[in-house]
């Protein structure tokens, strides 16, 4: 079961473009995690979200949470993460 204490944490950025022009792709990818903190980064235009995943690694107690980018298919949508 995937909860906090599975500590597969991750980080990731989104665009606000990114959110008018790709909605559908984003609903995909945001039922690939859990969020559990986002900030707007209004000064960069995007959101950077933390989150649970299965498709993220775990990260130790006190380790820097790591930095991935969503692979995204034109026809099939999301397809994984790879981390940054």
């Amino acid at each position: 079961m995937m909860g906090i204490k599975n500590r597969r944490f991750g980080r990731f950025r989104i665009f606000f473009d990114t959110i008018d022009t790709e909605a559908e792709y984003l609903y995909q990818l945001m039922g690939e995690v859990i969020v559990i903190r986002a900030e707007a980064l209004l000064h960069n235009d995007m959101v950077e979200y933390i989150a649970i995943s299965k498709h993220f690694d775990e990260v130790g107690e006190g380790t820097v949470i790591p930095e991935y980018k969503a692979i995204m298919h034109s026809e099939k949508g999301f397809l994984r993460f790879e981390k940054c």
